[in-house]
């Protein structure tokens, strides 16, 4: 019969190994500025979008949390505030998994994969995730200039349109979930882009 000590031992280790799970701080988020997408507002998840510049090599890394599962997909559209023209990045939580692509879309619909583009390619790179039981967080990078005609290039001390979207099951039409913004990304956010009437979107600082 296992002695009394032995059996608190377990579940001090178990306990330990609960809050790593449940952790939302094993990856490392940008930190120089952050937007609040969504607010759970409407019951949904509650999504933040964090960001940083890199003057050296001319890049932006971006990090996205997200709670209240589950969780779907989250996407970014850069340079538009509508589908028609953008450049899109889109995080996909599939059988425990997280992933990234580049998008290119060109109307109201599922866009396409840059991979499928002649002449483009993905130009966003996962850099760590982590997927749990309370949160959905995800950091990834790109450069800020245009490396292919389905990119759209990141604009330096000077705001531009943010377009996002979400929903927490796979890649299919989002409804009121989605939202606008203007950011810059070497000055920090500038404010809502008037997310339209009745969008789950709320798009201020945190």
């Amino acid at each position: 019969m296992p002695c009394f000590c032995c059996i608190q031992l377990l579940v001090t280790l178990l306990q330990l190994l609960l809050n790593f799970i449940h952790s939302p701080q094993a990856v490392t988020l940008p930190s120089s500025y952050s937007i609040l997408l969504s607010d759970q507002s409407a019951g949904g998840n509650l999504i933040t979008l964090y960001y940083d510049f890199n003057d050296t090599n001319q890049s932006v890394t971006l990090g996205v949390v997200a709670t209240n599962p589950p969780f779907g997909y989250i996407g970014l559209g850069f340079g538009r505030d509508d589908m028609f023209g953008t450049d899109m990045v889109i995080a996909i939580v599939n059988n425990s998994q997280v992933t990234i692509d580049d998008y290119w879309s060109t109307r109201h619909g599922r866009p396409a994969l840059d991979s499928t583009i002649e002449g483009c390619k993905s130009s966003y790179y996962l850099l760590d995730s982590l997927l749990n039981a309370t949160h959905l967080i995800y950091t990834f990078g790109r450069s800020m200039a245009a490396e292919d005609a389905c990119d759209f290039p990141l604009t330096q001390n000077s705001s531009m349109y943010l377009a996002y979207a979400w929903k927490n099951t796979s890649l299919s039409n989002h409804g009121k979930n989605y939202g606008q913004a203007r950011i810059n990304f070497t000055q920090g956010y500038t404010g809502p882009a008037l997310p339209p009437n009745g969008s789950n979107g709320t798009g201020k600082t945190n």
